[in-house]
């Protein structure tokens, strides 16, 4: 069942992707293409996708339909996991699956959208690819803020995110009630501060692409010009420290190296140390 709701949560962060992006404008023609490359599609400027959002709608709802018809046989209890604090949904209700289908769909975009603050945030001071503009369409206005700014957005959000969680369900079946408004923000805040775990992975694969494309030559294309163009912006604040062996950089093998150990064993103990310390 865990597998399949991951499975649904993908498939309706596609849709909600594709729905943001289907309103997004042509670029604009670059100086030597053809006349046939700049003429404009009739009708206008493009509309979303309503389809796309319908389609997630339906998904969300329709599994939670799912969860609560066969999760009951299975005795299945669904689990949101905050990785300092777990919410368990009994499958015997419908209301309460309705509530686990629309909160997990809820943390998939909430994590998405943490990568594309990183992204917009690796990406600043570079040109304007393709990919650099999908980015920043999705991210719409936030993109043009100030890198500390954008850094700072994913305690923000699962701060208020959990503190909201809380205001609704707090000492209902779902969530105990805080002892105090003091603990209620302590928790508050550890899950912003374990939201930044999540961007673990995105950055070791970006550091690995850039190895392989330094010293393999894979060819020009888009994909390569921007992962390479984010491990610059990653590895720009450590430029000045002196670590070349003639003409190798061991910078980003050693940054490699060390984000792979915080993701294998700092995680788990930086989200076992803030649990010691929120309860």
């Amino acid at each position: 069942m865990n597998v399949l709701d991951f499975i649904l949560n993908l498939a309706a962060l596609l849709l909600w992707l594709n729905w943001r992006a289907s309103s997004m404008p042509e670029p604009a023609a670059l100086p030597g293409k053809s006349l046939a490359a700049t003429l404009r599609r009739a009708g206008g400027p493009r509309r979303a996708d309503w389809g796309s959002l319908l389609l997630l709608a339906a998904i969300l709802l329709v599994r939670a339909l799912f969860y609560w018809q066969i999760g009951r046989a299975l005795n299945w209890t669904a689990p949101l996991d905050a990785q300092i604090i777990k919410v368990s949904f009994s499958s015997h209700f419908a209301d309460r699956m309705l509530l686990y289908s629309l909160l997990s769909f809820g943390r998939m975009l909430l994590l998405a959208y943490t990568w594309l603050l990183l992204l917009s945030i690796l990406q600043h001071g570079e040109p304007m690819g393709h990919a650099q503009r999908m980015v920043a369409w999705q991210l719409g206005r936030v993109h043009r803020w100030p890198p500390v700014v954008k850094a700072l957005l994913p305690f923000a959000l699962g701060t208020l995110a959990w503190a909201g969680l809380n205001a609704w369900l707090g000492g209902s079946l779902y969530l105990p009630e805080p002892e105090s408004v003091s603990r209620l923000w302590a928790q508050s805040a550890a899950v912003g501060v374990v939201v930044y775990l999540a961007w673990l992975p995105p950055l070791i694969a970006l550091l690995a692409l850039h190895l392989v494309e330094s010293y393999v030559y894979l060819g020009r294309s888009a994909f390569w010009d921007f992962t390479a163009s984010c491990a610059r912006g990653l590895l720009r604040p450590l430029r000045k420290i002196p670590l070349r062996v003639g003409r190798v950089d061991l910078m980003p093998l050693l940054l490699l190296v060390a984000l792979i150990g915080v993701f294998i064993y700092g995680g788990s103990g930086i989200a076992a140390l803030l649990r010691r310390l929120v309860y």
